[in-house]
């Protein structure tokens, strides 16, 4: 998604421990912000379009998702990658 620039969709994280961040809203900066608490304590990661023309829609997100091979859940408009289920 760093790559997509500002085409690339809104994200927010929840960690283990329940932390979400941003705490309010989305983050749109996946080049740096994104990368900055590490990965292996991510629960979950929601990426919401931006909704503008040219921009990654839901359905491509999907997708994306699906070639990869993340365990994912969707909404309409918000695609959550899992990182941890909780039993």
């Amino acid at each position: 998604m760093s790559g997509a620039g500002t085409t690339a969709p809104y994200w927010r994280t929840c960690a283990t421990n329940g932390f979400v961040y941003p705490p309010t809203g989305q983050d749109g900066d996946w080049t740096y912000h994104f990368r900055l608490g590490g990965y292996e304590t991510i629960e979950w990661c929601e990426m919401t379009p931006r909704g503008s023309p040219g921009c990654i829609g839901v359905d491509e997100v999907e997708s994306i998702c699906r070639e990869i091979g993340f365990e994912f859940e969707r909404t309409a408009d918000v695609v959550r990658i899992i990182g941890y289920r909780r039993v």
